[in-house]
């Protein structure tokens, strides 16, 4: 089963922090089973510009340098063991520029506040109609 978890605080002048984990407890089959692992991330964003532009530093799993997952198979006519070591630990800084003007906007390259209007808009042309 995996599950996850993620929060978001902003902070005064336009920066926000982030933190994130997972958690995959392992998988049960037929022949076997596999190991649990979780994986964590912290990240910090600073507007930039007016809100034109960002930047963004994060850091995964940065209390472990690797993980380890195992696997078990195992039938009557053979046995399976297996064991991985995964490099996981990273640090990543991003840069993002938005072209558009800074504002946020849906998958139409509509503005969200104007797209909201619009709704209202519409709401208001529309008859009410009693159920």
């Amino acid at each position: 089963m995996f599950r996850g978890i993620n929060s978001s605080y902003t902070l005064p002048s336009d920066l926000t922090i982030q933190l994130s984990a997972d958690y995959n407890n392992g998988q049960a089959s037929l022949q076997g089973k596999s190991s649990s692992y979780y994986t964590y991330r912290f990240s910090a964003c600073k507007e930039l510009f007016n809100n034109k532009a960002s930047l963004t530093v994060s850091i995964n799993n940065p209390f472990r340098s690797n993980q380890e997952q195992s696997n078990h198979l195992s039938s009557s006519t053979f046995y399976s063991k297996a064991f991985d070591k995964h490099f996981d630990r990273s640090f990543t800084v991003s840069f993002s520029w938005r072209f558009w003007g800074g504002q946020s906007q849906d998958r139409n390259n509509t503005p969200l506040s104007d797209k909201d209007s619009k709704q209202e808009s519409i709401k208001k042309k529309l008859p009410n109609k009693k159920q």
